[in-house]
């Protein structure tokens, strides 16, 4: 068994698109009779079998119909090479893939934040109106958080929630597109 070593492959694809990745790997080389296959184990099992580019890269392809099916989430991967019968691992990173965007419900894209910002805030109001902090019973005990430091964090995500679709000035957030 040969040590691996990480490779450069990208830190995120989506489920639904596409997938071209390719990685220069120039000491197993297809014209050396090597074979490659990009493996994906997360959520769902991938495998992309790789084919010769023509700058001498191993490219490795998922077409979008076959990617769609593919569950989001955290993916160990590793490319492994085999010649003559012998395969051998050269490479190791993970991969996230992001949800198939097409497919999404409205509240499975929402930040943790996001989704406790209303629970939070109901949270608050009925406190407001009981104001009862702890109770013990036959030698049993509840705390309630106190409305205070239930207030800091509904500000503090509050703040995070506003900096996610405003940015820190309030005016909408800019990414790069490449063509």
């Amino acid at each position: 068994m040969t040590a691996t070593r990480p490779i450069a492959l990208p830190e995120t694809l989506a489920a639904g698109d596409a997938w071209r990745v390719s990685a220069m790997l120039p000491l197993y080389a297809p014209a050396d009779g090597y074979t490659a296959t990009l493996f994906l184990r997360g959520p769902s099992t991938l495998n992309l079998p790789g084919e010769a580019g023509p700058d001498g890269a191993w490219v490795f392809v998922l077409s979008a119909a076959n990617s769609a099916g593919a569950q989001p989430g955290l993916y160990a991967a590793r490319i492994r090479v085999v010649k003559d019968g012998t395969p051998t691992t050269i490479g190791a990173t993970s991969i996230t893939v992001a949800p198939n965007f097409e497919h999404v419900g409205p509240d499975q894209l929402l930040t943790h934040e996001e989704k406790c910002l209303p629970l939070l805030e109901a949270a608050i109001a009925k406190r407001i109106t009981v104001d009862l902090v702890s109770y013990q019973i036959i030698n049993r005990s509840a705390t309630k958080e106190q409305l205070t430091d239930m207030q800091r964090l509904l500000e503090k995500y509050r703040e995070t929630v506003r900096v996610l679709h405003g940015g820190e000035d309030g005016f909408f957030r800019t990414f790069s597109v490449t063509f």
